[in-house]
C-alpha cells in the first residue's frame, strides 16, 4: 500500500505511454484489439477520476472496472471491455481542479485504506472528515 495518494505514474514509476507500448498494446493484440498511441480519444465519453484507498482511479462506465489513471496522461482504456461501447477509443479522464488540496488532506490520514475522495466532495468536506476522525488538517488549504 502506498503511504501517499498516487496516480498511475507514481505507482508504476513509468509513464502511461511506456506501460501501453510495453504491456497493454501487446496484450490487446493477443486478444485481437489494436490500441493507438498517442491515444485516439472519444471526446464525448469523459469519465471522472476518484481516489480509492490512496489510488487515483476511474471507473469504466460500461463494465464498472476500476482502472488506475495518470494525471499527466488522463486517458482510460478498460482492460476488461476495451472501451467497446466507444469503438475501442480511449476515454478522457477528468481530474478535479483541487487535486493537490485533495491529496494533501487525504495524505494526513494515517491509514491508506481511509483515503477516499469522490467527485462532488469538496475540500471543506474532506477537512471536516479529518477533524471528525481526529486526523490532522493542513494549514492554509481553505
Amino acid at each position: 500500500m502506498s503511504t501517499k495518494v498516487v496516480d498511475g505514474g507514481r505507482y508504476h514509476q513509468q509513464s502511461l505511454a511506456v506501460i501501453v507500448l510495453k504491456q497493454v498494446a501487446p496484450l490487446a493484440a493477443r486478444l485481437g484489439f489494436q490500441l493507438s498511441w498517442p491515444p485516439a480519444v472519444a471526446l464525448d465519453a469523459a469519465v471522472p477520476a476518484r481516489v480509492y484507498e490512496s489510488l487515483w482511479i476511474a471507473d469504466c462506465p460500461d463494465c464498472g472496472t476500476a482502472c488506475l489513471v495518470w494525471r499527466d496522461a488522463p486517458y482510460l482504456m478498460c482492460l476488461r471491455c476495451w472501451n467497446g461501447a466507444v469503438g475501442g477509443l480511449w476515454r478522457p479522464v477528468v481530474f478535479p481542479e483541487a487535486w493537490e488540496a485533495i491529496e494533501s488532506i487525504l495524505n494526513l490520514r494515517p491509514l491508506p485504506m481511509t483515503r477516499h475522495w469522490l467527485p462532488g466532495e469538496t475540500v471543506a468536506q474532506l477537512i471536516d472528515e479529518n477533524r471528525e476522525h481526529g486526523c490532522a488538517v493542513p494549514e492554509g488549504v481553505i
